[in-house]
């Protein structure tokens, strides 16, 4: 009895939510695949979040390397958990090694990229009178802010691609 209810839930949740999430525990669909990854990336971006605060709160470092010093062990988790949460990794093309090292590559000429630009809306930030007083000190934070829904977006496409299509 118990296995025939077992196998009445399967089938109506492999009915109902195909796109969501088959028996892989992969998720399937383009938004299935976004809503995921965006978790994902969430507990990543925690992770760079606590290394940044920490690191901007006790060094006098430049804003830019900062940002690209905390990203490294949110990059790794975030590859290795959407490798295995999220995307359809091609194991026919490339190992998935070296699709790991191609994400660092990818991923150190954006965070050169991004921490430029992290520097730059800072400096401006920081300079801009209009800036009330009370901001100033929490200016590295708001920048890191700002900057976070550009890098989840590359992250998405380049990572999709490297591993499904790769």
């Amino acid at each position: 009895m118990i296995e025939i209810i077992s196998l009445n839930l399967k089938s109506f949740f492999n009915r109902t939510h195909a796109n969501k999430m088959p028996e892989s525990g992969k998720a399937t669909g383009i938004l299935a695949q976004i809503l995921q990854f965006v978790s994902i990336s969430g507990v990543g971006w925690l992770i760079d979040f606590g290394c940044y605060i920490l690191m901007a709160h006790f060094t006098d470092w430049n804003v830019g390397i900062i940002n690209m010093i905390s990203a490294v062990p949110a990059i790794t988790f975030v590859f290795f958990t959407s490798t295995i949460k999220t995307f359809h990794n091609n194991i026919k093309g490339i190992p998935v090694w070296l699709k790991y090292a191609i994400y660092l590559a990818y991923q150190f000429l954006l965070l050169v990229l991004v921490s430029y630009i992290n520097f730059l809306l800072f400096w401006h930030l920081r300079n801009d009178a209009s800036i009330p007083e009370i901001f100033v000190p929490y200016l590295k934070l708001i920048t890191k802010i700002l900057i976070t829904p550009i890098t989840i977006t590359c992250n998405f496409l380049v990572l999709k691609k490297l591993l499904e299509f790769f």
